[in-house]
């Protein structure tokens, strides 16, 4: 048994200044949560600063993270996009599992115990087999023509069955509104629902998507004329996103919308159903095109990270820390971003997110400065 105290502690949905014991067995399971007057004084270990559950990083593009520093910043998403297919098989297959396994380790070291990862191929199960992580794993679908929609679909769940029988936490999920059919789309939705899984998207990350959807040419089309794609026979929808996003199916099942860049509080009172979650990754869109979100939604948020091609490091307080500097938001919230509300979102809150006996939870220690959160150290994982 390990036990730890300190004057503060964050549950994973409130602080609190009483002190209080955390009671861990040897297979890191928090057992009791007890008064520092039941337990030998001697036998506890103290914490200076604050208590929390370890980190959850709900999106993560592991296969990417042999991508680091080869993608020049602030070029924009389409050019990122097309560096990303121009790059991501340059290096051999060793070379990439072991970049996989570095930004694993990195996570660990930085108090991460769980993880939501885009995947497109079977590369990565090794190293999550092997990991003290757990992921849920994303099978990213991509197929912009509404013909290619049950051939992506198939072949997403013929890899979705590989990570299952490897014994990995695994669902579907959308690319993007400008390199996904609104067919496919819903074929994922109701996939999802019905096996009960999460489902994730990203959106907004450019201000031109819905221009796309509107049939109006921009960047999206110089990407698919420079990749060799022809999307002639494309028909755009002419609808809104909230529609493309939720019509006809909505959602029974979370639904997380990463990135967020360009959304505002319409966009976020529009989409007021408890299963939609939204993820913000701000180093990336620094990355990127340099630029952050304009405005948080009031709950269900998350922090994230992305892929290492899009970023220095996997250290969710360094992210959390760019939120905290721009809107000042509740402690409290911030907290959550990276601890119980991606635990919802991936379906894992009866084993991570919260201080909570019974549970796997992690135990992390940090300090809270006027300039941000710091990292001080990784008590149980």
């Amino acid at each position: 048994m390990q036990r730890f105290i300190s004057g503060t502690f964050f549950d994973g949905t409130r602080l609190h200044s009483n002190r209080k014991v955390f009671v861990f067995n040897a297979h890191g399971i928090l057992t009791d949560v007890l008064s520092e007057s039941e337990l030998d004084p001697l036998k506890i270990e103290m914490a200076s600063g604050l208590l929390t559950p370890g980190f959850i990083n709900a999106h993560l593009h592991l296969e990417l993270s042999h991508l680091k520093g080869c993608i020049p910043q602030h070029t924009g998403l389409s050019e990122f996009a097309l560096q990303v297919v121009k790059q991501r098989t340059l290096l051999n297959t060793e070379q990439r599992l072991e970049a996989m396994r570095q930004a694993d380790l990195q996570m660990m070291e930085h108090g991460i115990v769980a993880a939501g990862d885009i995947s497109n191929t079977q590369e990565s199960i090794s190293v999550k087999q092997s990991s003290k992580l757990t992921y849920h794993t994303f099978i990213e679908c991509i197929g912009l023509l509404p013909q290619q929609a049950d051939k992506v679909f198939k072949t997403a769940c013929d890899l979705e069955w590989a990570f299952k029988t490897a014994g990995l936490q695994s669902s579907l999920a959308a690319h993007a509104p400008y390199s996904c059919s609104q067919k496919l789309l819903n074929l994922i939705i109701q996939h999802n629902a019905l096996h009960l899984k999460p489902l994730s998207i990203h959106v907004l990350e450019s201000d031109e998507e819905q221009n796309f959807l509107n049939g109006i040419p921009g960047t999206f089309n110089r990407l698919y004329q420079e990749l060799g794609i022809s999307i002639q026979e494309y028909t755009p929808p002419k609808i809104s996103l909230n529609e493309w996003l939720f019509n006809p199916n909505k959602t029974s099942v979370p639904m997380i919308l990463v990135h967020n860049v360009f959304a505002n509080n319409a966009w976020y009172k529009g989409l007021s159903d408890a299963r939609v979650f939204w993820a913000f990754c701000p180093n990336a869109n620094r990355y990127i095109q340099n630029r952050m979100p304009e405005v948080l939604p009031e709950t269900r948020w998350i922090t994230a990270t992305d892929s290492l091609a899009s970023n220095s490091s996997l250290n969710l307080l360094s992210e959390v820390n760019l939120l905290y500097t721009q809107f000042n938001p509740p402690l409290e919230a911030l907290l959550s971003s990276i601890t119980s509300t991606p635990a919802q979102a991936l379906q894992l809150e009866t084993r991570f997110g919260y201080l909570k006996p019974g549970t796997a939870c992690g135990l992390n220690e940090i300090e809270i400065t006027p300039s941000g959160l710091i990292f001080i150290k990784k008590w149980i994982h």
